[in-house]
């Protein structure tokens, strides 16, 4: 088996690569360094397609879109759609790693982005992931985790924004397992959704730190957003309203064997985490 992962320096793409060389696939993956000396490693910076090479007689078995750029004026579906087109000679099965984010409803440029990069693929007859909040050291778990460690007291969203949850591992696996399926869409995470006030209550069980949770209505935080939405902060305004357009996310988990209570599970990864 011979794959490619494109953003293979993403904290998801590392996992895909470790998994590739422990089940012994060829695993090609792209990175932003020009002077890699890994013969594994092809220099893509998506804003500069024009030097993206990449041999005629290269195919794979697979290839993983993992990579993207989250800066506001940068179009990613113009640049995943060169891309692809790019690619399609290359390989059978195009895997684009989306988010749960990634809806109609999407208040977010990240998840209305997303979105239009699904469509893109599934015209094309491709394939869509779409994984829940990633339990792992990085991305907006490891946010969350972070902020639960230094804060005493935390405003939180309120009950009804539930949050889809998968830790890395099971993640990585059900990647790997849809590189044998036929062309579709999966929705990547365990049945039982969890409520964002539970969410923070977990992390700090599990870390042993107690802190002070104070219930604030949505229209609250999405004042916040606005404004934050420019500068340094636009990540937190990106965030805030994900979280809240995701209320009204019409996807259903792919993953009827993992039907855990969302608390325990979430403790489980965390503690096997460290």
């Amino acid at each position: 088996m011979k794959i490619l992962v494109i953003g293979g320096s993403s904290f998801i793409g590392k996992s895909l690569i470790e998994k590739a060389k422990i089940s012994n696939y060829e695993c090609y993956y792209t990175t932003r360094m020009k002077s890699s000396k890994d013969q594994y490693s092809i220099y893509l910076e998506l804003s500069d397609l024009q030097n993206f090479k990449i041999q005629p007689t290269n195919k794979f078995n697979s290839i993983i879109y993992l990579s993207w750029s989250f800066e506001k004026k940068f179009n990613n579906p113009e640049a995943y759609e060169k891309l692809l087109d790019i690619l399609l000679p290359h390989s059978n099965q195009h895997i684009f790693i989306s988010s749960y984010s990634a809806h109609k409803h999407a208040l977010s440029h990240y998840g209305t982005q997303k979105n239009r990069v699904e469509k893109i693929f599934l015209h094309k007859n491709q394939s869509v992931i779409r994984p829940g909040l990633v339990i792992g050291r990085s991305g907006l778990f490891n946010k969350l985790k972070k902020i639960v460690s230094l804060l005493p007291i935390l405003p939180v969203f309120s009950d009804k924004n539930s949050i889809p949850l998968i830790s890395l591992d099971h993640l990585t696996d059900e990647v790997f397992n849809c590189m044998d399926t036929n062309p579709s869409v999966k929705n990547l995470f365990i049945q039982k959704k969890i409520c964002f006030p539970q969410l923070i209550q977990t992390i700090s069980k599990v870390l042993n730190k107690k802190i002070i949770i104070i219930k604030i209505p949505d229209f609250f935080f999405l004042t916040i957003a606005k404004l934050f939405k420019f500068g340094p902060t636009y990540g937190i305004s990106e965030n805030i309203y994900g979280i809240i357009s995701n209320a009204k996310a019409p996807h259903t988990s792919s993953l009827p064997k993992y039907s855990q209570e969302p608390s325990k599970y979430l403790a489980d990864s965390l503690n096997k985490e460290s």
